[in-house]
């Protein structure tokens, strides 16, 4: 905090005033930090949402200044806070989705070859039929795009753009 002369004010008073995502206000006070000017306060939130703060300095009565500021407060989710693997939801995930749930423990060429067979049995077993046919190489094709730009610059040329 500064006074009008840009020197460090030691004794004033800040007041803060935090505005939650429902409109609820809160009083804030704000305590001198080390540096003499520097003003702390701690706020915890305890929505989600929209935040506003406002904040007002004043030195013997004096307003120094008046600020406002939003920000947003969002909670971590479960998994960044623990990321230890829960076999009994992956187990419920893998019945859920007729899967198959197989704990890093059991993992073995066995395993392996049979994960590969289930795969071999879901997919399809014959292509019967594979055509390539070259865009360009079609008469229709090149027919289309030559009518679309022929009528592209009839168009222009009615309304006096070319």
């Amino acid at each position: 905090m500064l006074k009008d002369d840009f020197t460090p004010a030691a004794q004033a008073t800040v007041r803060l005033r935090v505005i939650g995502p429902e409109g609820e206000p809160t009083t804030v006070e704000a305590f001198p930090d080390k540096e003499e000017g520097d003003y702390r306060a701690e706020f915890t939130p305890t929505k989600e949402g929209s935040y506003r703060l406002e904040a007002e300095a004043q030195l013997a009565g004096k307003i120094l200044g008046k600020d406002r500021k939003s920000f947003r407060v969002v909670f971590p989710y479960g998994e960044t806070e623990d990321g230890r693997p829960r076999p009994e939801l992956l187990k419920k995930i893998a019945e859920k989705s007729q899967g198959e749930f197989i704990p890093i423990s059991e993992w073995n060429g066995k395993s392996l070859e049979r994960i590969e067979s289930q795969l071999a049995a879901h997919s399809p077993s014959e292509i019967v039929e594979s055509r390539q046919i070259r865009l360009w190489s079609s008469l229709w094709t090149f027919s289309l795009i030559l009518l679309l730009l022929c009528i592209e610059w009839w168009l222009r040329r009615k309304w006096g753009l070319v």
